[in-house]
């Protein structure tokens, strides 16, 4: 049985992914989490959406500061796994998963993954109070 996968990203990044998919980064892959979307989210917190800055002035001098993820809206993208070559998807093991949820499962995959491989199925809003 294939994993349960998915893409967790900012609000900047969602109208790219879902015009173009998950493109391969710098690294020569895509990285997805599972079997929750908050098992992806949790890569996040090594992530600042880098559209997301404040100006402050502090003393007469300006400076920018990123906003904290608290103030985000996390979207997660459902990955289709079925669709995906099993030869080119592989345990991640670039990290360290005592900072992680002991049953996080991350992958790397060796191309794109096409707006047609998933679908974006959470919102979710660091606002909102859990339990709200």
């Amino acid at each position: 049985m294939k994993p349960v996968l998915f893409h967790a990203t900012f609000a900047s990044m969602v109208e790219s992914i879902n015009a173009e998919g998950l493109r391969v980064g710098p690294d020569g892959c895509v990285y997805i989490a599972g079997p929750t979307f908050a098992h992806a989210a949790q890569f996040l917190q090594f992530r600042q959406d880098i559209e997301r800055y404040e100006e402050v002035e502090v003393n007469g001098s300006k400076f920018r500061l990123p906003v904290p993820y608290e103030e985000q809206i996390i979207y997660g993208f459902k990955i289709d796994t079925d669709s995906l070559n099993p030869f080119l998807l592989h345990p991640s093991t670039d990290h360290n998963p005592e900072f992680f949820d002991e049953d996080t499962l991350s992958y790397w995959y060796e191309e794109a993954i096409t707006p047609d491989q998933m679908e974006l199925t959470y919102q979710y809003d660091c606002h909102t109070p859990v339990g709200d």
